[in-house]
């Protein structure tokens, strides 16, 4: 029996069987054992799995139908497809439209650096402007400083000028503390009370109305008050000299209330105010501030050296016998010079210096004060 090819087709080799045998099948094309072999072939290609079914021949409509399968399973596929490259389309469109809105804020992060970096430049060119100016302004204020401290200088030489003209211009006058007052007193009636308070105390000459220049009350009138003092201008500054070293008289005029002291200038007396505030005295001689040191005993007028040259002016005395600052000749001793022309000089002999260390220099430290307390006397602080 023959084998036909419309029922099976045969896979034709060598195979392994489900034994693990080996067998080596070779059709020969011998009609004599064509049958027998044919099955024996059979048998074996059915045992190991080398025979299957033959669907048989190829119609219409088996091809129509698988056709008509492709072509839904294409369909099925190509829908899929479409659906998808439409998705990748809504995909696309979407990236589209995000690139839009970065290129957007790609432009706008661009307008704004050009606009910081245009900020930034001009913002540099301002520094470089301004610190431009700052150093000519610093140069500015560097020769303005240079020039207010020579204009300082030049004030306080000028102030110092102006000191010593005005203390020259009062060197002949002097200040009468607690001298009655007697109501719508003239010049004339001062004067004349002065005249004979002068001749009744100091009796070393005659005095008369034309040893005076003028005498006169300072201020408003004052009622049911302490009186006024008085200013009196003497013809000559030898007399005034004469009166401020008569100790005795003014030692018995101060127990009655009475107290002469020298038409001091309005630093001068800033000056002597500063003493007793450190616990010290003084006096001017010529313009020159004299300290004293405030020691008990037979040294108690005794002059502090503080440098300058010696002189024999006139010192004080606090005696417990007179109970009252008196006049006395000055031991020898040094002075403090304060006139304009030793400031003068030593400003023009040393170095730049500023305007507080030339005032350290020529004089003590300033202080405001009024018209009252500047009525200080010659020889020490008034009577407490």
């Amino acid at each position: 029996m023959g084998v036909e090819i419309d029922e099976y087709r045969c896979r034709i080799g060598t195979f392994r069987g489900g034994r693990g045998r080996t067998l080596a099948v070779f059709l020969l094309g011998l009609r004599f054992v064509r049958g027998m072999l044919a099955f024996v072939v059979l048998i074996v290609l059915l045992y190991i799995g080398g025979v299957e079914r033959n669907p048989g021949p190829v119609t219409l409509e088996s091809i129509a139908a698988d056709m008509k399968e492709t072509r839904g399973s294409i369909l099925a596929v190509v829908t899929d497809i479409k659906s998808s490259v439409q998705h990748m389309q809504q995909d696309i469109k979407q990236i589209k439209e995000h690139c839009q809105r970065l290129d957007g804020t790609c432009e706008e992060l661009k307008r704004a650096h050009n606009q910081l970096s245009d900020k930034l430049t001009s913002l540099e060119e301002e520094i470089v402007r301004v610190d431009s100016e700052r150093h000519v302004n610093s140069l500015d204020i560097e020769e303005l400083k240079t020039a207010n401290d020579d204009q300082r200088c030049e004030i306080d030489s000028l102030n110092d000028e102006i000191d010593r003209l005005e203390a020259y211009s009062r060197r002949d006058s002097i200040r009468i503390f607690g001298m009655k007052e007697s109501e719508d007193e003239s010049h004339e009636h001062c004067t004349k009370s002065l005249v004979e308070l002068l001749n009744k105390y100091f009796t070393f000459k005659v005095w008369k109305a034309d040893d005076m220049v003028r005498a006169h009350r300072v201020g408003p009138q004052r009622a049911a008050r302490s009186p006024r003092h008085v200013i009196a201008k003497f013809a000559r500054s030898s007399d005034v000299a004469s009166i401020l070293k008569s100790r005795e008289a003014r030692a018995t005029l101060r127990e009655k209330g009475v107290r002469l002291a020298a038409d001091l200038t309005r630093r001068q007396n800033q000056k002597l105010q500063e003493l007793r505030e450190r616990g010290q005295h003084g006096y001017f001689k010529a313009g020159k501030l004299v300290v004293v040191d405030g020691l008990q005993g037979d040294n108690y007028d005794r002059q502090r050296t503080t440098g300058g040259r010696r002189h024999d002016g006139t010192g004080y005395d606090k005696r417990p016998e007179h109970g009252a600052w008196a006049t006395t000749a000055a031991r020898d001793g040094p002075t403090i010079s304060t006139t304009a022309s030793d400031a003068t000089r030593q400003r023009e002999t040393s170095p730049r210096q500023t305007p507080r260390q030339a005032v350290r220099a020529g004089s003590l430290q300033k202080r405001p004060q009024t018209r009252s307390q500047s009525t200080s006397e010659e020889n020490g602080p008034p009577r407490a």
